[in-house]
């Protein structure tokens, strides 16, 4: 094969799908679990115990699979409560209004009726959610007692054997050099500790020692979408996979290599694999494996969303965008640089000095998504 030339056409393509080994990032498994149990199962069905054959899971994706796996399911457990926190300030907000107008002496002036109307429909509209909110942690909760995720991965799938210490050794010594130097897989991770800053560079080189063996061409799935894997549009979405990497695993074990994320994994299979998936799954699977939060810039504004767990949340990221949309609806918001929402800590980061205007606009775009105006910070870069 001619590395310098390496380009993967529409018939080589076809090849590589027809008998491909696939292989599973851990950042790809985790994402499951922010799926819908719908989806959750079609998942299973379609892919772990339908590929189970051609899948191979990389010792270290296992290892961090299994530790971290308990993250996404308590960070769901977390967007539940928010619902719940978002219909207490919906509570609290009724109850200024009802404050605010219950002087008949006083301006403004708004019928009582209206109040006394509507008062029993957001009780009744509290507690419904709440209920269907203590519902859907409890089911989540049943997730740490039976989890089909990991029992279908460990019944179906072939997993790796642990590399030995000195084999680590290697990968870490080598990854110092390639770390200085930016060459990918890992060097996003340089600030990390111990082995968890190699951890990425660990699972590259058991994926080059496996395809090395089996002579067959690989397809990987990963959602960890930083530039140390991907090339990255102008956008900072990744479309391609690093040419080095490319370039390294055709060196090393003369196959074609194909990289994809969740999302793009899932639509090809459709068309590849005549896979028959559920309406809504690929739309799910496209939500939380598309964008990195991290990077994700809209409408010109960068966005920032943390719930304070060390993770980026999707749908923080998602009212921000409805915050954005706000905004545009209004103003020529050219002066905004980013909007953080951390942890409901609400700050937005400005150019240069906006006016009154502006700063009452941004405020009332987080009342639109049921956030206090009083809470948003504003910053000059």
């Amino acid at each position: 094969m001619d590395i310098i030339n390496y380009e993967i056409t529409s018939d080589i393509e076809e090849e590589i799908w027809k008998e491909a080994i696939i292989i599973f990032d851990s950042s790809a498994l985790l994402n499951i679990y922010k799926l819908s149990d719908k989806a959750k199962e079609d998942f299973i069905k379609n892919v772990i115990v339908n590929l189970k054959k051609r899948i191979w899971l990389p010792f270290y994706v296992f290892y961090e699979y299994n530790k971290n796996r308990y993250k996404p399911i308590n960070e769901t457990i977390e967007l539940y409560n928010e619902l719940n926190k978002i219909c207490s300030k919906i509570n609290e907000n009724f109850q200024q209004i009802i404050n605010h107008t219950k002087n008949n002496d006083n301006h403004p002036i708004i019928d009582n009726e209206i109040l006394t109307d509507f008062e029993p429909k957001l009780k009744y509209f509290k507690e419904k959610i709440e209920g269907e909110v203590k519902r859907k942690i409890e089911q989540i909760n049943e997730i740490f007692k039976k989890d089909d995720l990991i029992e279908s991965i460990k019944s179906n799938l072939e997993i790796g054997k642990k590399l030995s210490f000195k084999e680590i050794q290697r990968i870490i010594n080598e990854g110092e050099i390639r770390y200085r130097h930016k060459i990918p897989p890992g060097y996003k991770d340089s600030e990390k500790n111990g082995f968890q800053k190699f951890a990425d560079l660990i699972i590259w080189n058991e994926i080059l020692k496996y395809s090395s063996t089996k002579n067959k061409s690989v397809i990987f799935v990963i959602d960890d979408n930083k530039e140390d894997w991907w090339v990255l549009d102008k956008k900072n979405k990744p479309y391609k996979p690093r040419e080095e990497l490319v370039y390294e695993i055709c060196e090393n074990s003369g196959i074609n290599f194909l990289m994809y994320n969740t999302s793009s994994f899932i639509k090809a299979s459709k068309s590849k694999l005549q896979l028959e998936f559920l309406e809504g799954t690929l739309d799910e699977i496209e939500f939380i494996s598309l964008v990195d939060p991290e990077n994700i810039s809209y409408k010109g504004i960068k966005l920032s969303s943390n719930s304070g767990s060390g993770s980026n949340e999707q749908h923080r990221i998602e009212r921000l965008t409805d915050v954005v949309d706000y905004i545009y609806s209004r103003i020529n918001n050219s002066k905004i640089f980013e909007l953080h929402d951390h942890k409901g800590d609400l700050t937005v980061y400005w150019t240069s000095n906006p006016t009154r205007e502006e700063t009452s606009t941004v405020e009332e775009a987080w009342e639109s998504v049921y956030e206090l105006r009083e809470n948003v910070e504003h910053e000059i870069l």
